[in-house]
């Protein structure tokens, strides 16, 4: 508990490049402590990769892909309530539309996909 308080104290000190002037073995360990939790944010980065049910594009960070995942989803319910709508229409003439739209969603939401 120790080394954290030690660690939050420091939060905006930023430590000496050069090793003999970092001075105590205690401010080393902040910096292995500091790099420790940094290797845990790629970590948490890897793991929600790996929960989102898309997969990421080349280049494409993490918010971005949250961002499209959104996009997806509420291009899906729309392609749902369509179908919906679809299915209760009576009138022929009606129903090629909302056909033609609905498939013009399904495409957008293939190319979010």
């Amino acid at each position: 508990m120790e080394l954290l308080d030690k660690h939050q104290s420091l939060a905006g000190r930023r430590p000496q490049t050069n090793y003999p002037a970092w001075g105590t073995t205690q401010d080393r360990r902040l910096v292995l402590f500091d790099v420790h939790l940094r290797g845990l944010g790629a970590l948490y980065e890897q793991l929600l990769y790996r929960l989102i049910p898309l997969p990421a594009r080349p280049q494409e960070t993490l918010a971005e892909l949250v961002t499209r995942v959104e996009q997806a989803q509420a291009k899906q319910r729309e392609v749902d309530k369509v179908s919906a709508r679809l299915i209760k229409e009576k009138l022929f003439n009606r129903k090629v539309e909302i056909s033609a739209h609905l498939r013009n969603l399904k495409t957008e939401l293939g190319n979010l996909r």
